[in-house]
């Protein structure tokens, strides 16, 4: 019974599972928000705007930071452990784990690679200090989010962007807040699988098929949203674009987690990682 669960196809084709570099590194910024209320309740405050806290701001760098590396450093699982570790070490002013050279992100290696024999250490230079207390209880959440089996299944880098792109056209034609019969949820399937792969077209023939036969102005207003969704994409795309996201994140994020603490949830277990 257990074989056929691992092999639902047999072992002429095996299925490997690929993670989500994005949900991931979600787990990170939910793992130290949970911590962080998790600790209060024992009287034990590590968050707060003091120097080396764990502030929420600060919790959305160490996201940044994790999900950049899980990206860059994809040539083994080793080597994108020890990136990981090192933005961790950098964190708590251990810097001689840091990589040296001129190009370095450590504000310390660089100083060293530029001739100053004594960089002056401290919280000062950097957004991600965290003191000994505070680190030693993130170093948990770290340990979790760098076990071998789960960075294995990161090594491709994929992301789930063009699946939500795919239900964000599907959702559109049939909100899943709103309950539907079977006819309107497979329609709504079809039609938003054939824009997405084709743009305005595949709707466009659809009405035809079903008899709704559309004049040039329907076209043209067809070809005008397909324009209209590229231009997005690519804008969407700049840094500029990525910078305003983020700090609309922030925000988002709290609310959530008032209304979560609100009604009594937003905690997960221990072991849910």
């Amino acid at each position: 019974m257990g074989t056929a669960r691992e092999l639902p196809y047999g072992d002429a084709f095996p299925v490997t599972k690929e993670e989500c570099v994005n949900h991931v590194s979600k787990r990170l910024n939910t793992g130290l928000r949970t911590l962080k209320a998790s600790l209060a309740k024992k009287s034990i405050h590590i968050g707060g705007n003091a120097k080396g806290s764990l502030s929420d701001p600060k919790i959305g760098v160490f996201q940044s930071y994790y999900t950049k590396t899980v990206r860059g450093s994809n040539s083994s699982v080793d080597e994108m452990s020890q990136a990981i570790w090192r933005a961790y070490y950098h964190s708590t002013q251990q810097h001689h784990r840091c990589p040296e050279g001129v190009e370095s992100w450590c504000w310390y290696q660089r100083d060293l690679a530029n001739g100053i024999q004594e960089p002056v250490p401290g919280p000062r230079k950097q957004a991600t200090f965290l003191n000994e207390t505070v680190a030693e209880h993130v170093r948990g959440v770290y340990e979790r989010l760098t076990d071998p089996a789960l960075l294995s299944r990161c090594l491709k880098g994929k992301t789930q962007n063009a699946n939500e792109s795919l239900h964000s056209l599907i959702w559109l034609r049939c909100p899943k807040h709103l309950w539907a019969g079977y006819q309107r949820v497979y329609i709504a399937c079809l039609l938003g699988v054939g824009e997405f792969n084709m743009g305005s077209i595949a709707t466009q023939l659809f009405l035809n098929g079903v008899g709704c036969n559309l004049n040039e102005r329907s076209y043209e207003s067809g070809r005008r949203r397909d324009c209209k969704r590229v231009r997005k994409a690519e804008e969407a795309v700049k840094g500029v674009a990525k910078r305003r996201r983020e700090k609309r994140k922030m925000p988002q994020q709290l609310e959530r987690e008032r209304l979560e603490t609100s009604e009594g949830g937003g905690l997960y277990s221990s072991g849910a990682f």
